[in-house]
């Protein structure tokens, strides 16, 4: 009898242990579990300026600034100038991670408020992170996945990027990529905003290597004006921490 083979995705659970799930299944089958690598390098996303979700600081459940969808923000088109400065007070203000989250992840609600997915703005980028979690965390689909297609010089000048060699594939295969996101209060001054994210950075670093872990490094993806004073004032904060890599 020919023996077909299964794939068992992995789970990542919320201390960053794997786990593989399967059933019982017809006929005779192999599971294939592809192992997953220890050593993680977190993606972290910073969104534009107005992209991240802001709360009062005296009552931080209650948002003043979300972007869940249109209808969240539909209301401030009705409301004056005097109006909108007294709610959005850069001294009264700090980063809402209660935003909504994307359904089709197979992270858990936990795990993505702990990524921070919850700060930044779902209209935007909630199905942005989710698909860019899956493409970079695509272990058990190494054959097909977005990487083995843009081994094709073709499929890699449609998008405008260069064609990666096998070389290049199979290195990033030895890392794990887990997507955060970092908000920042845009209303404050970039310096507090690098601080910021320098110490969320960190934290999420840390966290990894807490759970045994290799994490000395991590990358920045960043959109729009958010981008350019994240990347220049972080680098800036970063060049006088030398336990920083790059």
């Amino acid at each position: 009898m020919e023996v077909t083979q299964r794939i068992i995705p992995p789970e990542i659970q919320e201390d960053g242990s794997v786990r593989y799930r399967s059933v019982m299944s017809k006929g005779k089958t192999e599971a294939i579990c592809y192992l997953v690598s220890r050593r993680v390098i977190p993606v972290v996303f910073v969104p534009g300026v107005m992209g991240s979700n802001l709360a009062d600081k005296d009552e931080q459940e209650n948002p003043v600034w979300l972007l869940d969808s249109v209808s969240t923000v539909f209301h401030w088109m009705n409301r004056n100038a005097a109006e909108r400065k007294a709610a959005l007070n850069p001294e009264d203000t700090v980063v809402y991670g209660g935003g909504k989250l994307p359904s089709e992840t197979p992270l858990s609600t936990a795990e993505m408020r702990r990524r921070g997915w919850g700060e930044v703005a779902f209209m935007s980028y909630g199905n942005f992170l989710a698909w860019l979690d899956d493409a970079l965390n695509d272990t058990h689909q190494w054959q097909n996945g977005i990487r083995s297609t843009l081994l094709s010089e073709t499929e890699a000048r449609s998008i405008g990027v260069a064609a990666l060699s096998r070389d290049d594939v199979a290195l990033s295969y030895k890392y794990r990529y887990p997507v955060h996101a970092v908000g920042y209060n845009w209303l404050r001054s970039n310096e507090d905003s690098a601080k910021r994210l320098a110490a969320r950075v960190n934290a999420f670093m840390a966290f990894y290597r807490s759970k045994g872990f290799m994490c000395d490094r991590a990358i920045l993806v960043t959109h729009s004006m958010g981008g350019l004073w994240g990347a220049s004032s972080l680098s800036r904060w970063a060049a006088r921490k030398s336990s920083w890599a790059w």
